[in-house]
């Protein structure tokens, strides 16, 4: 693995160097892709989105393959290369259980790869390589240290590619995997340890670090305000695969009245929650004006 501030890849040594706050981006196989330069452009407006945070206390890892190509980005990038082979299984898969795993264990053996390098103690966002986040997002987490929480983004939005409208969706977190900060601590996985199952699932996954953390008392809170934006219609969307299954009646099943009872039972012993949602407010279009352009795209609107 090597970490790459520029194009030239640097060996990595055991010192880890971190920001308080770090965003991490895991980008599949180039070979998975289907649109190189949609890739390319979503890629381009997440740096420029990250970009306009207020607080620039923060640094992204970008955990890709060597050939992987990165539109231009500033000092706060750093590239760290991953020797993962291209997860051409997904489309093979053929429930919507075996999907999700072969998904998770790509993400979060890159998502892993950046971890390594940062300080157990850091801050760290998840973030898909085709979203946008708030630009308050850094400086707010960074003000309320005195928490030592974890933080949900409860609240955010959705926008399909070229619309000029974002609609309010409550649960984002249950919808999108943008939208989890939390303590690097916080996961399971333990540096250079890459081999452990759970932890590079849960690495892969945005639902099932919180309800672990909680069952070892460790707390999330909701942001208070809408902290990302989960991006719809574009070719390199995973959820291709997802509604090929469904069509094909390959969705999960209705739990039984036993199994719900058993599921209610557990989440008391464990101290897991059940939370509603995604609920996408369809019927009230947001327009997107300045305020929104600065705050997530990093832009003026036009």
């Amino acid at each position: 693995m090597t970490l790459d501030t520029a194009n030239a890849p640097l060996v990595l040594t055991e010192t880890l160097t971190s920001a308080p706050f770090n965003f991490i981006v895991a980008i599949r196989h180039p070979e998975t892709v289907i649109s190189l330069h949609e890739q390319q452009t979503a890629l381009a407006d997440l740096f420029r989105s990250i970009d306009a945070q207020t607080d620039r206390r923060f640094a992204v890892y970008v955990a890709c393959n060597p050939e992987q190509i990165l539109p231009e980005h500033g000092p706060y990038v750093h590239r760290v290369n991953v020797d993962i082979p291209p997860n051409t299984q997904m489309a093979k898969a053929k429930t919507l259980e075996e999907l999700y795993e072969l998904f998770r264990n790509d993400k979060g053996s890159r998502v892993a790869a950046a971890l390594d390098v940062i300080d157990r103690d850091a801050y760290v966002m998840i973030v898909d390589d085709d979203d946008f986040v708030s630009s308050r997002i850094v400086e707010f987490v960074l003000s309320q240290q005195g928490e030592r929480t974890g933080w949900l983004v409860d609240k955010g939005y959705s926008w399909t590619t070229g619309s000029g409208a974002l609609y309010e969706v409550d649960g984002f977190h249950r919808l999108c995997g943008t939208s989890v900060v939390a303590p690097a601590r916080y996961y399971k996985y333990v540096r250079k340890q890459g081999s452990t199952r759970d932890g590079i699932q849960e690495l892969g996954g945005h639902r099932a670090v919180v309800d672990n953390a909680r069952r070892n008392k460790l707390t999330f809170q909701p942001l208070p305000f809408r902290g990302a934006i989960y991006r719809l219609g574009h070719s390199n969307a995973s959820q291709a695969d997802v509604q090929r299954l469904t069509a094909n009646g390959k969705g999960p099943k209705k739990p039984t009245l036993v199994e719900r009872g058993i599921g209610k039972v557990s989440r008391a012993l464990t101290g897991a929650t059940v939370e509603e949602g995604p609920k996408i407010r369809i019927d009230h279009p947001i327009e997107i004006e300045t305020d929104l352009m600065r705050e997530f795209f990093g832009r003026k609107a036009t």
